[in-house]
């Protein structure tokens, strides 16, 4: 991954706060498709949206209740922490991304629990777009600024 804002080091397998990287899959969705509600004890994710646009759905893992809500458009990348409900829904778009874990694909399987309802479906608690509240949410831009 190249671009001119921030650094990606693939030599020392870093992005980012200075997490480690230890597997990177490309994903591409179709209009209207989603990655199903689930939830990671350890793993955490950064995720590239090259192409299209997602709906990033969020609950507590504790009282999932209610969701928040990001749209997130090509160009920007956004994390994922653990202990959160999330699921990520390509609407009016085909979208292609990079996912980004500090976990290798075993071990992100081993750490993966679902959750056996879609959470988009659940009451609007917030909008995450230019909010400053929920202070995870961390976006980035690799184009040129």
């Amino acid at each position: 991954v190249s671009q001119s804002r921030y650094s990606y080091e693939t030599k020392q397998n870093t992005i980012i706060d200075n997490e480690t990287i230890r597997n990177i899959k490309y994903i591409s969705l179709k209009n209207n498709q989603n990655f199903r509600s689930h939830w990671h004890k350890e793993t955490i994710h950064y995720i590239l949206l090259m192409k299209g646009f997602l709906n990033y759905y969020e609950a507590p893992i504790e009282n999932a209740k209610g969701v928040y809500l990001d749209k997130i458009k090509a160009g920007q990348m956004f994390y994922i922490p653990s202990m959160r409900v999330h699921e990520i829904y390509s609407e009016d778009s085909e979208s292609q991304f990079y996912i980004f874990t500090n976990k290798s694909n075993e071990e992100e399987r081993q750490d993966t629990f679902e959750i056996p309802y879609d959470i988009k479906n659940f009451p609007l608690i917030s909008r995450l777009e230019n909010s400053n509240q929920i202070e995870y949410i961390k976006r980035f831009s690799y184009e040129n600024n």
